[in-house]
C-alpha cells in the first residue's frame, strides 16, 4: 500500500512538473519566436515525447494540460484546444509504446542513448513522432480552415517538430536518466556511487550542445 502511495506521489510530481515545463518550454516560443504563420520553433516538440518515453501517462497528461492551459492563454475556441490537447497525449504515448516495443531490457539502461543502436531507435521515435504531429494537427487546422492539409506549412511543420525532438530530446533524455539515477543511488543509501555518462552520450551531448549554442548565436544576430 505504502509503495503504491509513493508510486502516486511520483506520478502526481511529474504531472504537475510537465505541465510546469511545458507552458516555460512552449509559451516564449510561440509569442517571439514565429517560424511560419501556423508553427513556431518550440522547445516543447521534444519534452512531450521524451516526458512519455520516461514517465508514461503521467508524462503525457501532463504535457496535455499544459497545452490546454497554453491554448487558453492564446485564446483559443474550446473545441480546439481540447482537439489540441488530445493530439498531445497521442504525442506522448505513442512514443511510449514504441520506446518498449524497440527497447527489452529491463537493467536500468533502457533510458540511455549509449549506443548508435539506440540512438537511431531515438530518431526512429522522433521521425514517426513528427509524421504524427503533421498528420494530427495537418486535420485539426484543416478543420478550421486555417491552412490546407497538405503546403509548405506542412513541411516547416514536420521539421519544425523533427529538429527540435532530436536536439532538445536527445539532452533532455539523458538528463532525465542521469536525474533518476542519481535519486535511485540517493534511496538505496549509495551515496558514493557516480554515475557518469558513456562515450557515445557525451559525444551526443558535445556535438548537440555545440551545434545549439551556434544556432542560438547565428538566431539571435539574425533576429
Amino acid at each position: 500500500m505504502a509503495k503504491q502511495w509513493s508510486k502516486r506521489k511520483v506520478d502526481f510530481v511529474v504531472f504537475v512538473i510537465g505541465i510546469a515545463l511545458y507552458l516555460v518550454m512552449t509559451m516564449p516560443f510561440r509569442l517571439w519566436v514565429q517560424v511560419a504563420d501556423i508553427t513556431d520553433m518550440r522547445p516543447s516538440a521534444a519534452l512531450t515525447p521524451v516526458l512519455g518515453i520516461v514517465f508514461g501517462l503521467p508524462g503525457a497528461i501532463g504535457c496535455a494540460v499544459g497545452s490546454i492551459i497554453a491554448d487558453l492563454i492564446s485564446g483559443y475556441e474550446i473545441f480546439y484546444l481540447i482537439c489540441n490537447a488530445a493530439c498531445q497525449l497521442l504525442y506522448g504515448m505513442v512514443p511510449y509504446l514504441m520506446w518498449r516495443k524497440l527497447n527489452k531490457e529491463h537493467d536500468g539502461s533502457e533510458f540511455r542513448l549509449d549506443s548508435i543502436m539506440r540512438l537511431l531507435k531515438f530518431c526512429l521515435v522522433m521521425l514517426v513522432d513528427a509524421v504524427l504531429a503533421v498528420l494530427l494537427t495537418g486535420v485539426l487546422n484543416k478543420a478550421y480552415s486555417v491552412t490546407n492539409f497538405l503546403t509548405a506549412q506542412t513541411l516547416y511543420t514536420f521539421l519544425n517538430v523533427f529538429d527540435a525532438g532530436l536536439l532538445f530530446g536527445c539532452p533532455f533524455f539523458l538528463l532525465i536518466h542521469f536525474l533518476e539515477k542519481k535519486m535511485e543511488n540517493l534511496r538505496n543509501g549509495n551515496h558514493d556511487k557516480i554515475f557518469t555518462f558513456s562515450l557515445n552520450e557525451r559525444l551526443i551531448l558535445n556535438v548537440i550542445l555545440t551545434g545549439l549554442g551556434i544556432c542560438i548565436v547565428i538566431g539571435a544576430a539574425v533576429y
